[in-house]
């Protein structure tokens, strides 16, 4: 079972290479790109809500382990319009990017605890789902198709 999630990850990180390539040529990297991030992370928030919700363990890894999947979904999307945007900044926006995950995964495991001692695991796990949907939205002003301008 703790392998489940690395598994159905990496089979999300793959489909989801695939699939940005694949709607940035069909749709525009501006439509393409902002669908396969926004359904990737609409579609975390129930698989995790219901991941926190069942009682059955076989299936909770089933759940929490499909949300994961549509999480990684997102990676190819996330890279390629942080490189399309930064151009010749691309180094630099990339190294940003993967910072600033690093802190907020460092918050949510001081965060996540602290939730589930004083609310509950469901709502400490479910707070994940509030920021998935907020990313999500996120993606309405995100223009993969403009590059950065820098003076």
């Amino acid at each position: 079972f703790t392998a489940a999630q690395w598994i159905v990850g990496a089979v999300g990180a793959t489909l989801g290479g695939l699939a940005c390539d694949r709607l940035g040529l069909r749709l525009g990297v501006r439509r393409g790109y902002r669908l396969l991030a926004m359904a990737g992370l609409f579609l975390t928030a129930p698989f995790l809500v219901a991941g926190s919700l069942v009682q059955d363990p076989v299936l909770a890894v089933v759940l929490l382990s499909l949300s994961f999947g549509w999480t990684q979904i997102t990676e190819a999307v996330f890279w390629t319009t942080a490189i399309a945007v930064a151009g010749e900044y691309a180094p630099a926006a990339t190294g940003v990017m993967n910072t600033g995950g690093s802190v907020v995964g460092g918050i949510g495991a001081i965060l996540v605890p602290t939730l589930a001692a004083t609310l509950g695991w469901t709502v400490a796990v479910g707070s994940g789902a509030v920021f998935a949907v907020v990313g999500g939205l996120l993606w309405l002003w995100i223009r993969p198709d403009r590059r950065l301008r820098v003076a």
